[in-house]
C-alpha cells in the first residue's frame, strides 16, 4: 500500500505514484525478511475501478523495479474499493528465500 510509516497516503490520487510507493514498501517489507523483489514467486495487484489502461500504468512502474525476466506470475484484480478509501492500488507478494 502507498502509506508512509505514519499511515499518511503517498502518491495522492495518482495510480502511477501510488503503485511506485507500493512497490517501494513491498521492497522494504521483503528486505526486513531477508528477501528482495527477485525472490517473489507470485504477486497480486488489486486496482480500484480497474480499466484496461491501468494495466499499462502498473507494468510501466513494475519495469522500474523488475526486468521482464524477473517478473513472477501475477494476478490483476479490479475491485470496487480497498480498506482505505484513498487507496487506488494494493500489491501483495509472496517470496521464497533459502
Amino acid at each position: 500500500m502507498a502509506f508512509d510509516r505514519d499511515r499518511n497516503l503517498l502518491g495522492g490520487d495518482s495510480l502511477e505514484a501510488q503503485t511506485r510507493h507500493a512497490f517501494q514498501n513491498l521492497q522494504t517489507a521483503l528486505a526486513a525478511g531477508g528477501a528482495t523483489l527477485e525472490d517473489l514467486v507470485m504477486m497480486t495487484f488489486y486496482v480500484v475501478g480497474y480499466q484496461e489502461p491501468h494495466r499499462d500504468v502498473l507494468m510501466t512502474v513494475m519495469d522500474e523495479f523488475l526486468t521482464p525476466e524477473q517478473r513472477p506470475p501475477s494476478t490483476l484484480l479490479g475491485v470496487q474499493a480497498l480498506a482505505y478509501k484513498e487507496l487506488l492500488v494494493e500489491i501483495d507478494g509472496v517470496a521464497v528465500v533459502d
